[in-house]
């Protein structure tokens, strides 16, 4: 079942006092289902009874599979969540759209769980919510509606908003870079400029030259004053790629700058204020780094105030002919060739390959099948891909060579 996420009105409805979903969040548990409207629960396909009591990811799971990420928002925030409008299809395959509201309520003295309450207002229906559809799986360039990637997209479109650092974790190749700059076009800094720069790819002198800035004659090669990405960013979004590379020394100021707001140039004696929004991602484990010792606890806990996490594509099976789709349309304007699909052979030896390049590699595999291709109906050749496999997978195993054969028909 598939759900289109619409970006917050304006105008906010009032709250209503009768909640039709009541739910209960214990310390150890997921949200349990304490009272459901019976509209709601027509459109699972099952009666109340069946419903109260059974944990909310497994009865919304398929059909509004955003709806935990809204509930774990509101326990984080202590703030009510109002007007959220989404789209999705329940169990007799209408589509309505919906105005989600959610808060806390009050309990009784002594209980052990909080309560959250939600109620979904549906709207009138609009001609163009087939197109709507259709134009959110490419919603800032992100594709896909598997539920764990629907859940990155709920994320976002919550979590965007605000001036909260975000961490983004994820395999290499799962689009984090996609997913920073989707929150900052979501946020009230769009209009200003989202500066990113890569901890890795930098010596420790370069990149601390590139964040902080430097000033003329603090070093050699110092012959003029340089802004760094911080004074660059001011006003906007800095993205910080691969932030688990970065060396400890240049973690302690990293770490002064997003509690005091200001930056010093190196070789310079005056502070800078900056104002803006923090955004990073790692392909490693920084808990791991953090008990390692090679990351700081401290600025760990800074950064790590909002979570999203990328799946793998192994992870995301449903997905995959969107992205071919999606990659083969690149391809045919890049290479000036009409090639619409692949064969079904062809995708079942996509479909039965780990992916441990995730997205990235997919899009190299599709484009090294149109460089081995002549133009028109023909035949390619897929060389065996070869990763180098540092973790285990579902299905380790690396495909044998196939005959990929793209299709203009």
């Amino acid at each position: 079942m598939a759900m289109t996420l619409h970006a917050p009105k304006t105008a906010q409805l009032p709250v209503p006092l009768t909640p039709e979903l009541l739910l209960a969040v214990h310390p150890d548990k997921g949200p349990i289902i304490l009272d459901i409207a019976p509209r709601l629960a027509a459109w699972t396909g099952h009666p109340v009874a069946a419903l109260v009591g059974q944990p909310l990811d497994e009865v919304f799971h398929h059909i509004i599979p955003g709806l935990p990420v809204v509930v774990e928002e509101v326990l984080r925030s202590g703030m009510p969540v109002h007007d959220y409008r989404l789209t999705f299809t329940d169990h007799d395959g209408v589509q309505p759209t919906l105005a989600l509201q959610a808060g806390l309520r009050p309990g009784t003295p002594g209980q052990q769980y909080r309560l959250v309450a939600l109620r979904l207002e549906e709207l009138p229906q609009r001609a163009g919510v087939a197109e709507d559809v259709k134009e959110s799986r490419g919603w800032h360039g992100l594709l896909g509606h598997a539920p764990a990637f629907v859940r990155v997209l709920h994320k976002i479109e919550i979590y965007g908003p605000t001036d909260a650092p975000v961490l983004i974790t994820g395999e290499t190749g799962t689009g984090k870079e996609l997913v920073a700059r989707a929150l900052h076009e979501c946020s009230r800094r769009h209009q200003k400029p989202l500066v990113a720069v890569n901890c890795a790819a930098l010596s420790e002198e370069l990149l601390e030259s590139e964040l902080f800035g430097h000033e003329k004659g603090a070093f050699t090669s110092a012959v003029r004053s340089h802004r760094g990405r911080f004074e660059r960013a001011h006003g906007g979004t800095l993205f910080l790629d691969e932030i688990g590379d970065m060396p400890v020394r240049l973690q302690v100021k990293l770490l002064r700058v997003l509690e005091e707001g200001v930056v010093e140039r190196v070789g310079g004696e005056r502070e800078i204020p900056v104002d803006v929004r923090l955004e990073a991602s790692t392909n490693v484990p920084l808990e791991l780094a953090v008990q390692a010792g090679t990351f700081r606890a401290d600025l760990y806990h800074r950064l790590a105030v909002l979570r999203i996490h990328m799946p793998p594509l192994r992870q995301r099976p449903e997905d995959l002919p969107l992205l071919v789709a999606h990659f083969l349309d690149l391809l045919n304007q890049k290479y000036h060739r009409h090639i619409r699909r692949l064969t079904p052979d062809a995708m079942a030896l996509l479909a039965d390959y780990d992916w441990p390049g995730n997205i990235r590699e997919l899009r190299n595999v599709l484009e090294r099948v149109y460089v081995l291709c002549p133009a028109g109906r023909t035949t390619a050749g897929l060389p065996p891909p070869t990763p180098d496999r540092t973790w285990e997978t579902p299905r380790d195993r690396t495909p044998t060579p196939h005959r990929l054969v793209p299709s203009g028909s």
